[in-house]
């Protein structure tokens, strides 16, 4: 009974040191490895520091082909991706947009990274581009570019697309597109000059003549004749004849007679002419007046802080320390028997 418990506590001992060694290794071994390990492509949901997709309601499936192509530069850094997104049974009201945006594997991490994994997923996951469905119906593809704006080694490993979620963590698609790293890379397009504009001579603007204003005769005015003022004749007075006096007879006197007297004959008055003429009054000639003449990156850093690694020695410095101090069984029982 003593052997059998003597033999099991050797082996717990044994174990206890494997143990030991195991925790110390994995505080020393790779950092950041572990964050590599556990780390899927779009599991951030959205960009770094970036948008969501919206849907404003609407309703479509999304699955990318798989046949992205890349552009980088001489130096391993990703310059842009190339992808086609196929969409069926659509019903996207206007407004809707997608969220497209780069997504590090373990592979590209652990290549690429230089121990600051945190940091390199940032820097990758912050290229995206906002794709506007809004309108689109029934099925169809989507070809666009997503432009690297954050630059990143890519020597190993690879790079997917994936589609952002909604803001209250609705998928919009699980659908992701090929892994690629510039090793497979296109070769770098050559920028096609954009032809100078050839200026269009304005034509010069002819000149319209002013017609020269034709003058109204202004029609000469007529004079009215003044008519000739007839003189009204003034009738010539008629004399009123004066009576001649009847000589009343005198009685003959029985006396002397006295000679009969002559009457003296009156003469007749002769009427005065008056002869006045009425003034001749002229009509004055009216005035004539002429008329006038007229004329428009914030990249985040997780910190690969030792703070675990600190707990992993920490717990391995004890249990050492437990299997030093204690004694082992045989130890023990060959005092006792001295």
């Amino acid at each position: 009974m003593r052997r059998l418990t003597r033999i099991r506590s050797n082996w717990a001992r044994r174990l206890s040191w494997l143990v030991v060694t195991g925790l110390t290794t994995a505080a020393l071994v790779g950092p950041g490895t572990g964050t590599a390990l556990a780390f899927t492509p779009g599991d951030n949901g959205h960009p770094t520091s970036g948008p969501y997709s919206d849907l404003k309601g609407g309703s479509a499936s999304f699955t990318f082909q798989t046949n992205m192509t890349i552009n980088c530069t001489g130096n391993n850094t990703a310059q842009q991706f190339n992808m086609h997104l196929n969409y069926s049974g659509a019903s996207l009201p206007a407004g809707a947009t997608i969220v497209v945006y780069l997504s590090p594997n373990g592979g590209a991490i652990n290549n690429n990274a230089g121990g600051n994994d945190a940091a390199y997923i940032a820097q990758v996951e912050s290229n995206y581009k906002v794709i506007d469905v809004g309108g689109l119906s029934g099925s169809g593809t989507l070809t666009f570019s997503v432009s690297v704006t954050h630059p990143f080694q890519l020597s190993g490993g690879g790079v997917l697309g994936v589609i952002a979620t909604e803001s209250d963590g609705t998928s919009v698609s699980t659908s992701k597109t090929n892994s690629i790293n510039c090793g497979e890379a296109l070769a770098t397009p050559t920028p096609t000059p954009t032809p100078a504009p050839t200026a269009t001579p304005t034509p010069a603007p002819t000149a319209t003549p002013t017609p020269a204003p034709t003058a109204t005769p202004t029609p000469a005015p007529t004079a009215t004749p003044t008519p000739a003022p007839t003189a009204t004749p003034t009738p010539a007075p008629t004399a009123t004849p004066t009576p001649a006096p009847t000589a009343t007879p005198t009685p003959d006197a029985t006396a002397t007679p006295t000679p009969a007297p002559t009457a003296t004959p009156t003469p007749a008055p002769t009427a005065t002419p008056t002869g006045e003429v009425g003034g001749i009054t002229g009509t004055p000639k009216p005035r004539v007046t002429l008329p006038p003449t007229d004329t428009f990156d914030a990249t985040s850093s997780a910190p690969t802080g030792g703070g675990w690694r600190l707990v992993l020695l920490a717990m391995a410095g004890l249990l050492g320390a437990a299997l030093v101090l204690t004694p082992s069984q045989a130890r023990v029982r060959s005092r006792r028997q001295d």
